[in-house]
Formats: C-alpha cells, sequence, structure tokens
C-alpha cells in the first residue's frame, strides 16, 4: 500500500522529525490488524498532517481512502505520541 503525506499549512516539523513521524505513521498503518485502520478502498493512502497547539508540538491530521473519504484521524506529538480514532 503506498502511503503519501501532505504537510497542510505553513507549521510543519524540522525535516528529520517530520520523516521520523512519517515513518512512525506508515508503521502504525501498515502493522494494525483490525479493521478500524483499514481504507474502504483498496489502494493509495493520503495522509493530511498539520503542526498545531501553542508551542507547535502537536501534530493533528487524517487519513483518507483513494476515494477522498477521510477514515482516520490522527493526533499526536512531535515526540511520535500517536493515536488514531475512527471517523
Amino acid at each position: 500500500m503506498n502511503i503519501q503525506f501532505k504537510w497542510s499549512n505553513a507549521n510543519y516539523l524540522e525535516a528529520g522529525k517530520q520523516a521520523e513521524f512519517e515513518e512512525a505513521i506508515r508503521e502504525d498503518i501498515n502493522l494494525e490488524s483490525d479493521d478500524r485502520a483499514k481504507p474502504c478502498h483498496t489502494g493509495d493512502l493520503l495522509v493530511e498532517l498539520g503542526v498545531a497547539g501553542p508551542l507547535l508540538n502537536k501534530v493533528v491530521g487524517n487519513v483518507k481512502c483513494n476515494c477522498g473519504t477521510s477514515y482516520l484521524i490522527i493526533d499526536g506529538t512531535v515526540n511520535q505520541n500517536i493515536s488514531y480514532s475512527r471517523v
């Protein structure tokens, strides 16, 4: 499964942290065995991310199926404490 990442605003993590965060999400999505992390269609996924919070230490976003439907909400910190919830 191909996973593309898009950082949605002017605030983003430094290059090394950004790559680490993307890799953590990629591993989580590929290793998730239950149905809540499965998209509604097979194919590529788009992960849209942004940095938020007064200290710019929170990463939020969503995972979209190739049909455009958002199916997972991402909430995490720059330290890669990432949680996912089904839309």
